[in-house]
């Protein structure tokens, strides 16, 4: 038990000390210093409790609703990933507010310097307002993620694991299955009636697997730059400043920069760097290539790039290399991307093209 804890609690503070070592810090690292930092004091606490750590200390745990905060955490965190220009809204301090109703609640019932009960109605209804915190920020961290990635492809012409955050979702669901499995065993264990100092056991190594995970996650996270809108078209171009007179011209220069510059032959081109290249602001090339042309930057620059592929094909300078060769070449970052698109845009495999046109 107390080898979980130290090692959970030491995993925790040393992934902090990294990402505070980072210059800048952003703000998603600041949200992931401030989450670890919740995940080692309960478990610190409990050594002071137990006596194993020797320091002054209330005689009842004061931070046995600790968990409420671990998913307002997480969210933020998602939050300040998904959307790191957001400004930050005042409002947000209302995530923790459970936390400190469940914590006033306890010390009320219970008092300052009073052992923990060994199984009190207290402790109870705390649980299960820290399984509804769990199953709430999981799912809304999850449409939170599923907004982003529909409208990722309006800011990405390539697809990968770091934009496409999955990492981050790998972190949610490490998230819900560490809690979760708390939650059973700490269930089974009280249908048994095991002694409650036994049911945090679970609770624990939930702790210590999610350190791990989200502290690796954390350290490993790339800069999304800025990131994609999730409003619905009708409300995301309502105020934008394009006037009907200028979207036609804006977009035959925008063709006209796409067929002499081939800004796409950049793998890592984004929105925000076309815009650049053409001093105009970014929600007018998204607005111009979503209303006028009916698509996403995805699909706009790689319908390019497809074209070149086809291009080297039909030329035959595609049997000097591979399928892959010539899509990196196209300016395709990668074999997956080139293939999602491919047959996304034409409807059969760039092998299968190859054979047609061979035929």
């Amino acid at each position: 038990m107390e080898f979980v804890i130290v090692a959970g609690s030491s995993i925790a503070l040393f992934s902090c000390l990294l990402l505070l070592a980072k210059r800048p810090q952003t703000s998603s690292e600041s949200t992931a210093v401030g989450l670890l930092a919740a995940l080692v004091l309960p478990m610190v606490e409990k050594l002071v409790l137990e006596g194993t750590l020797p320091l002054p200390y209330f005689g009842s745990s004061v931070l046995s609703g600790a968990p409420l905060v671990f998913g307002p955490l997480l969210y933020l965190y998602a939050r300040s990933v998904i959307e790191p220009d957001r400004p930050k809204d005042p409002r947000m301090l209302g995530h923790f507010v459970p936390f400190a109703s469940a914590t006033a609640f306890l010390l009320t019932a219970q008092g300052l310097g009073q052992p923990p009960a060994s199984f009190d109605f207290q402790g109870v209804i705390v649980s299960m307002a820290t399984v509804s915190s769990f199953l709430v920020y999981t799912l809304w961290i999850a449409v939170k993620l599923r907004h982003y990635r529909q409208g990722m492809k309006d800011y990405f012409s390539h697809a990968s694991l770091d934009n496409n955050l999955k990492w981050l979702g790998w972190i949610t669901l490490a998230f819900f299955v560490a809690y979760a499995l708390a939650v059973f065993g700490e269930f089974a264990l009280t249908m048994l009636a095991t002694d409650r100092s036994d049911l945090s056991y679970f609770r624990d190594v939930g702790t210590l697997f999610f350190a791990v995970v989200f502290g690796f996650g954390a350290i490993k996270q790339p800069a999304l730059f800025r990131t994609a809108t999730t409003e619905p078209p009708a409300k995301k171009y309502e105020r934008s400043g394009l006037g009907g007179q200028e979207s036609p011209a804006l977009l035959a220069r925008l063709e006209e920069h796409m067929r002499t510059a081939q800004p796409w032959l950049d793998p890592n081109l984004t929105i925000e760097g076309l815009s650049t290249q053409l001093a105009v602001a970014r929600h007018h090339v998204t607005q111009v290539i979503n209303e006028r042309l009916g698509k996403n930057f995805y699909r706009f620059v790689n319908e390019y790039r497809i074209e070149e592929v086809k291009r080297k094909i039909a030329d035959g300078e595609a049997d000097r290399l591979s399928l892959l060769g010539v899509a990196l070449d196209a300016g395709f970052n990668s074999k997956s991307t080139f293939n999602e698109a491919f047959k996304s845009i034409l409807g059969v495999t760039p092998s299968a093209y190859r054979k047609s046109v061979r035929a």
